[in-house]
C-alpha cells in the first residue's frame, strides 16, 4: 500500500487481488495563454475535463468559456475521495500565479498525473496573476 494523503490511505494497486478498478480524484490547474489567467478545477478524468473546458464536449464551466482554448499546466492526485481533493482544490486557489503549478511550493499534493502529461500547453509561459 502507499502513503496517506492528508490522513486518507492510498488506494490499493490497480490490479490488486480483491480490488475493483478505483477511481481517484485530481485537482487540476489550466492556463489560457489568450486571456492571461489560470482555472483551478477538481475531476475524475481530467483528460476529459479539459475538452469539456475548450468546448470539444458538452459541460465546461461558462466561466472558462472566454478563455478558449485552455492548456492543462498541472493535475495533482490522486485523491481517494471528492472531499480530499476539494480540500486541496481550495489550498491551490489560495496560491497565485505559477505558485499554481509549482509542485515544489504545494508539497502537500502527492503527484502529478501521468496520463495527462500530453495535454501540457507547449506555447507561452504564463506569469504572476
Amino acid at each position: 500500500m502507499g502513503t496517506e494523503v492528508w490522513g486518507v490511505p492510498a488506494s490499493p494497486p490497480v490490479g490488486a487481488p480483491g480490488t475493483m478498478l478505483p477511481m481517484h480524484w485530481f485537482v487540476y490547474v489550466l492556463w489560457s495563454p489568450h486571456l492571461g489567467r489560470s482555472y483551478v478545477g477538481i475531476a475524475l478524468d481530467p483528460r476529459r475535463r479539459l475538452r469539456q473546458h475548450n468546448g470539444d464536449i458538452q459541460g465546461g464551466a461558462k466561466s472558462t468559456r472566454a478563455g478558449r482554448p485552455w492548456e492543462l499546466r498541472i493535475a495533482y492526485g490522486p485523491f481517494a475521495d471528492r472531499s480530499a481533493a476539494s480540500s486541496a482544490e481550495y489550498e491551490v486557489k489560495q496560491c497565485r500565479g505559477e505558485e499554481r503549478w509549482n509542485a515544489s511550493d504545494l508539497p502537500y499534493l502527492v503527484a502529478e498525473c501521468p496520463a495527462c502529461e500530453d495535454l501540457r500547453g507547449t506555447g507561452s509561459e504564463p506569469g504572476p496573476r
